[in-house]
Order: structure tokens, then C-alpha cells, then sequence
């Protein structure tokens, strides 16, 4: 009999802790369902530091619902810029199979006839590290001849920052920690 009762005990302890974990776990899907509005103000609003585990799931949300023609362009920039604003804040590079897909997508709308466009995504190339846009960025500053001056700034401003390091946004802080550790 005493055995029955501890292992009831054992057995309610389990069933309490797992649907505590289930409602934590639904807690954190309302959250992520709450964001899928693909409300500006509710990115804008995001803390400055997010689980590194959780950024890669809200950049492909976004990616899925631009590819499914869901929010505008603009929109779109505008989320990423947000998003890679607190992904540049920790210090990691983003997932390769992400880092394609925003690369792809945003060399797709690259657009030398919009100022706002072109700082956003200039933006994004070098907090993210787009290396295809980049090439994208500096052909078009030969191929677009007609191009107005205050764009082909932001475009030779964003190429002297980047230099050659467009792959790795962090390259400035993992060279002046490798100096430090010499």
C-alpha cells in the first residue's frame, strides 16, 4: 500500500510538471501567433535581446508570409530591418539556410529608384552579412548610370564600410579580439 502512494505521488508530480511545460509552451505560441499580424509596431516593440533559438523562427514567419504575398514590400524591409537589428545583438551569425532565403528575396527587390529601399537594404547587407546583394549593390552602381547621387552614396558608403568582410557583420569585433588575445 505504501508503494501505491508513492508512486502516486510520483506519478501526479510528472502529470503537474508536463501540463505546467505544456502551458509555458502554449504561452510562447500565443506570443509567436500575436506577432504573425505582421504588425511594424509589434517588432518595434520587440526587447533588444530575444533567445538566439527564437530569432530564426520569426525571420522565417516573415519570409513566409512575404512569399505568400501576405505583407507588402515595404513591410517586409521594414520587419527584417527590425528583426536583424536584435539578431545583430547576439553577436551570431544567422542561420545559413535563413541567410540565403533573405539574401535571395532582397536581391530580388533591389530597386536603384528608391532612396528608402536602397538605405534599408544597405542596412541589412551589412547587419546581416548579405553577401549576393552586396555583389548586387556594387554592379548596379556600374550598370545604373542614371542613378541619383544621394543612392549612389549610400551604396559606395555601405561598400567602404563592408569592405572586403560582407560574409561576417562581426568581423571588426573578432579581429580586435583576437589582437586583444595576442
Amino acid at each position: 500500500m505504501y508503494i501505491w502512494g508513492i508512486i502516486l505521488i510520483i506519478l501526479l508530480f510528472f502529470l503537474f510538471y508536463s501540463f505546467r511545460k505544456y502551458i509555458e509552451q502554449k504561452k510562447e505560441l500565443l506570443i509567436d501567433e500575436k506577432l504573425i499580424t505582421m504588425d511594424i509596431t509589434e517588432y518595434k516593440e520587440l526587447p533588444d535581446f530575444l533567445p538566439v533559438e527564437k530569432l530564426p523562427l520569426l525571420f522565417e514567419k516573415v519570409l513566409n508570409e512575404f512569399k505568400l504575398n501576405n505583407i507588402s514590400d515595404t513591410l517586409f524591409l521594414e520587419i527584417l530591418y527590425e528583426l536583424a537589428l536584435i539578431q545583430s545583438n547576439t553577436y551570431q551569425i544567422l542561420r545559413d539556410d535563413i541567410m540565403d532565403d533573405i539574401d535571395t528575396i532582397i536581391c530580388k527587390l533591389w530597386n536603384t529608384k528608391s532612396f528608402n529601399q536602397v538605405e534599408t537594404i544597405t542596412c541589412l547587407i551589412v547587419i546581416l552579412g548579405l553577401e549576393n546583394c552586396f555583389e548586387k549593390a556594387k554592379k548596379s552602381l556600374i550598370m545604373d548610370t542614371n542613378m541619383d547621387k544621394k543612392i549612389r552614396r549610400e551604396i559606395e558608403e555601405t561598400i567602404a564600410e563592408v569592405g572586403e568582410n560582407v560574409k561576417n557583420p562581426f568581423y571588426d569585433l573578432d579581429s580586435k579580439f583576437k589582437q586583444k588575445q595576442d
